[in-house]
C-alpha cells in the first residue's frame, strides 16, 4: 500500500511538472484580439511609432488563476508615445519618464543564446543605461508587453494604439 502510495505521488509529481513547460516562442491567448499578432522586430519598428493607452493586465494570481486589471479597476490610466527611437511614457495624460528604446532578443540581455524572443528595450535618457526590457506582441492597434517573462509580480499588459 506504501509503494503504491508512493507511486501514484510521483506520478502526479511527474504530470505537474510536465505540464510547466511552456514555449516561449509561442504566443499566448490571453487578452488581444486583433489580426495577424507578431513578434517580428520589422513589424514593430513599423507600428510602434504613436500613442497607446493601457487597457488591461491579465496577471497570473498564484493558486487561483487569473486576475484583469484596468483603469477602472486601478483608478489610474498609463500610456506611452513612442517616436523613431524616444519613448515617454505617461500616467494620467501626464509625462512621467521619457526614454530611449530599441528592439532585440532576450539573448542580447540575458547573454544566453536560446533565450530568441523580441523584446523592446529601454535605456536612460541621459546615462544609456537599459533600465527594463520586456517581450512584446504587437498588431497595427494592439500592443502586448508581456511583464510577466520579467517581473514576477506582473503580467501581459494591453495597450491600443490612439489614432
Amino acid at each position: 500500500m506504501r509503494i503504491a502510495s508512493l507511486v501514484l505521488s510521483s506520478l502526479i509529481l511527474l504530470v505537474i511538472f510536465t505540464q510547466c513547460k511552456k514555449d516561449p516562442t509561442a504566443i499566448p491567448t490571453p487578452v488581444y484580439n486583433c489580426n495577424n499578432p507578431t513578434r517580428s522586430i520589422d513589424s514593430a519598428k513599423k507600428w510602434i511609432i504613436g500613442k497607446w493607452d493601457w487597457v488591461e493586465e491579465k496577471r497570473a494570481v498564484r493558486g487561483s488563476g487569473f486576475r484583469y486589471l484596468t483603469p477602472a479597476t486601478e483608478g489610474y490610466n498609463f500610456g506611452y508615445h513612442f517616436s523613431h527611437d524616444t519613448a515617454f511614457s505617461t500616467y494620467n495624460g501626464v509625462i512621467s519618464d521619457t526614454t530611449k528604446y530599441r528592439f532585440g532578443l532576450f539573448s542580447d540581455f540575458t547573454l544566453m543564446p536560446e533565450d530568441s524572443l523580441p523584446v523592446i528595450a529601454f535605456f536612460d535618457i541621459t546615462t544609456g543605461a537599459r533600465t527594463d526590457f520586456v517581450p512584446y506582441i504587437i498588431c497595427k492597434d494592439t500592443l502586448l508587453l508581456e511583464f510577466g517573462y520579467v517581473r514576477t509580480n506582473q503580467g501581459v499588459y494591453k495597450f491600443r494604439k490612439i489614432p
